[in-house]
């Protein structure tokens, strides 16, 4: 199956500009494969499966929503046991998460491989399609691991088990699971040479830019607990985009149903360095009336915040239900905007000791977020620790549906006792409970592909 619809993305592209001569009918298979420079860009520029169906299935069982008893049959099985935190199995036997997430990456590995058996010169067009490459397989790997393997932990990483690293396009060719070091290992040294190939600018933002390595690093850094390389990656992902969107800018409308602007729209939001979109599920996704917020994050918005009515809708009850997703449409926002790269230095910085810092990032983003007809009052902390949890407060109030950010998070925080959290769920009458560090933050692995390349399932 994804042998079939990885010929699927190769041969039909639909990118960002038109192709020419690339979509004639082809007699053979050998006339169909990409050939040519302009080829493997097409590939791409298939925004449609290289920009789109995001993993972000982690979200389903994060804390930032909730489904109402009378909605949980609006989820599909896979869905709704994940909510309940009691997976066990995938009803088809393989999961969108898994499958989509690999034909990227054999669909990159395709470019890769082609672009290094054409023998064509070092341009920079061709530097720059290898820089595209890595880092859309590199997202891919990091994503895939905040699903399928334990959180980062630098005393267990050589053990724990990582995910398949496919460095091939074959998929017939088996892969073993790595460690989550080498995971890690992969994505960065991946990420680093995207950066040094990319320009810092692309003619789209669904194409990765050397900005969009760079904040990718930061991020991943951030998950090793590796501070002072997240700091120095955020600082060179701001250094050559620091743009934020201000809230009370025309380009933002109040009364629409997605109150930010679709990436085709002229004078798209400049706070997206890298374009994507998620899969989509009744459960995380409020606007289709299946799911609220979570009241107490919606009510720690101070009044004058404009996210409070900006990233949600209030119904005659008091529930909210997100509607701000930065793709402008009922898909979730998947991509890296700068708004997490501001809030990645803030926390590296809080969490080295930087006070003033840390709080001068947060306040360059919180202003931007305020009404301008009321008086925006700076944070202040007087210590790290309360410089830390402000940073995170706000983390999680400005980047509540973003991709599976908020899942990412509590697996990452959970091993800091000072912000452990329960997940609980109640259904029926009955209490579910997903407690920090719980086994079930790991996901199980397909049982298609445990059975097909017989490598070894998760907990």
């Amino acid at each position: 199956m994804i042998r079939l619809l990885l010929v699927g993305m190769i041969v039909f592209p639909c990118g960002c500009k038109k192709i020419d001569n690339w979509l004639d009918e082809k007699n053979n298979k050998s006339n169909v494969m990409p050939a040519t420079v302009s080829d493997y860009q097409a590939i791409l520029d298939n925004t449609t499966s290289l920009n789109s169906n995001y993993p972000v299935f982690g979200q389903v069982a994060s804390d930032n929503f909730y489904t109402p008893d009378q909605n949980i049959g609006s989820l599909n099985q896979d869905e709704r046991n994940l909510y309940l935190f009691s997976l066990t199995a995938y009803q088809s036997g393989t999961h969108g998460a898994f499958s989509s997430s690999y034909i990227k990456i054999a669909a990159v590995n395709v470019v890769l491989e082609g672009l290094a058996k054409g023998a064509f010169p070092a341009t920079s067009d061709v530097n720059n399609m290898k820089g595209q490459a890595l880092f859309h397989r590199s997202f891919m790997f990091f994503l895939l691991s905040q699903l399928y393997c334990r959180a980062y932990v630098s005393t267990t990483a050589k053990e724990d088990p990582g995910i398949q690293l496919r460095l091939l396009s074959d998929p017939n060719i088996v892969t073993m699971r790595s460690t989550v070091q080498e995971t890690y290992d992969q994505v960065i040294k991946d990420l680093k040479t995207a950066a040094e190939l990319m320009p810092a600018t692309q003619l789209y933002c669904t194409r990765p830019s050397r900005v969009a390595a760079n904040a990718l690093l930061a991020k991943v850094y951030l998950h090793v607990q590796d501070y002072d390389s997240a700091a120095l990656y955020a600082s060179r992902a701001l250094q050559e985009n620091d743009s934020l969107l201000d809230y009370n800018s025309t380009l933002v409308q109040p009364g629409s149903s997605y109150r930010f602007p679709a990436y085709s729209n002229i004078g798209y939001n400049p706070e997206v360095i890298f374009y994507a979109a998620g899969q989509t599920y009744n459960s995380i996704w409020p606007a289709f009336n299946v799911s609220y917020v979570d009241s107490l994050l919606y009510r720690s918005y101070d009044e004058s915040d404009l996210r409070k009515k900006l990233l949600y809708i209030e119904d005659n009850e008091g529930r909210a239900r997100f509607t701000g997703a930065y793709t402008g449409t009922y898909t979730q926002f998947a991509g890296i905007a700068t708004n997490e790269v501001y809030l990645i230095s803030a926390e590296c910085k809080a969490r080295r000791g930087d006070v003033t810092g840390a709080l001068d990032d947060l306040n360059t983003l919180l202003v931007k977020r305020w009404d301008k007809s009321a008086v925006f009052t700076p944070l202040t902390a007087g210590t790290e620790d309360e410089a830390l949890k402000l940073v995170l407060q706000e983390r999680r109030k400005e980047l509540p549906f973003t991709g599976q950010l908020r899942w990412e998070d509590l697996r990452r925080l959970n091993k800091d006792p000072r912000f452990m959290t329960t997940v609980t769920r109640i259904y029926n009458g009955n209490t579910y409970t997903l407690p920090p560090n719980d086994k079930r933050y790991v996901l199980r692995i397909p049982e298609l592909e445990i059975n097909i390349n017989g490598i070894p399932q998760n907990d």
